[in-house]
């Protein structure tokens, strides 16, 4: 019986350790995962989504709008354009970046970097929404208005030009 026990607790560590195994590259870490307010308005206004609610019955479903969008920021010039003077974010230029992507999502759960690998001209970051239910419950209702979200992670320094980024909600 010991040892049927002993075995069965050795098959669940080994499942929990390789269904929990990520990548995360450059010491990346989420800042923020719904970072509207502290988006510069100008900016936000210039870089809409598709599909998202922006007030007054006005949403983008034309295909000039893209799905989503992702900036690369390396230097305070260009943070100073996206953020918004009191947004809280710290960060050393000489040897961090930003990556901010953004996206229409009817979601406001918690999103978690599951993976972010590195190439030498491309990244590929893996997002996952949080989902706070147990296995046996039905899913609920917490859908919303579609809306432009902003994820921002921190990243070590890198020169890549190019992004992939999926979202699993």
């Amino acid at each position: 019986m010991k040892r049927l026990l002993s075995k069965c607790l050795l098959a669940i560590a080994l499942v929990g350790l390789f269904s929990g195994c990520s990548r995360v590259e450059n010491n990346a870490v989420i800042l923020n995962d719904n970072a509207t307010d502290i988006i510069n308005r100008d900016f936000y206004e210039s870089n809409y989504v598709r599909g998202a609610y922006y007030g007054t019955d006005l949403i983008f479903e034309d295909e000039s709008y893209p799905q989503y969008r992702y900036f690369i920021v390396r230097n305070r010039e260009d943070f100073d354009k996206i953020f918004t003077s009191d947004s809280g974010v710290d960060i050393n230029f000489s040897a961090e970046m930003l990556v901010i992507y953004t996206f229409r999502s009817i979601y406001v759960r918690p999103i978690e970097l599951r993976e972010l690998r590195v190439d030498t001209d491309r990244i590929r970051i893996d997002l996952n929404m949080e989902q706070k239910r147990a296995f046996f419950e039905m899913s609920r209702g917490d859908a919303c208005m579609p809306f432009q979200r902003y994820v921002v992670i921190r990243m070590g320094k890198s020169d890549f030009s190019d992004i992939e980024v999926s979202v699993k909600s």
